[in-house]
């Protein structure tokens, strides 16, 4: 998977990427395989990919990712969750949910709610 996602305020990178992580982790839920929505809580994975968000961010750097798909860590829930919460956070920004099929875009809908 190809992201890039640009902080809005050039000067205040290290406060808004902490204000994301926290954005997220108080306002996401996911669900889980036997079907319970919780609360997005960061895993190792989240974590690290929240810190490499927030590093590009303080370094002036567009945040550009290929993030192999891994199964059941967490990738593809964090980004899903990082672009929502930008969607919410910055004025005119704008992302969509792709899949490969029906079935995938019923799932995923059946998800995000």
């Amino acid at each position: 998977m190809l992201w890039e996602v640009t902080a809005p305020n050039p000067s205040h990178e290290a406060i808004f990427a902490a204000e994301v992580a926290s954005w997220m982790e108080s306002y996401c839920y996911h669900r889980q395989k036997d079907t319970r929505t919780v609360k997005l809580a960061f895993n190792e994975i989240q974590t690290t990919l929240m810190n490499y968000v927030a590093w590009c961010w303080v370094n002036g750097l567009p945040v550009k990712a290929i993030t192999p798909k891994a199964r059941q860590l967490g990738s593809s829930t964090f980004w899903d969750a990082l672009l929502y919460c930008m969607c919410e956070k910055v004025p005119g920004f704008q992302a969509a949910i792709v899949a490969h099929d029906e079935n995938g875009v019923d799932q995923l809908w059946g998800k995000i709610k």
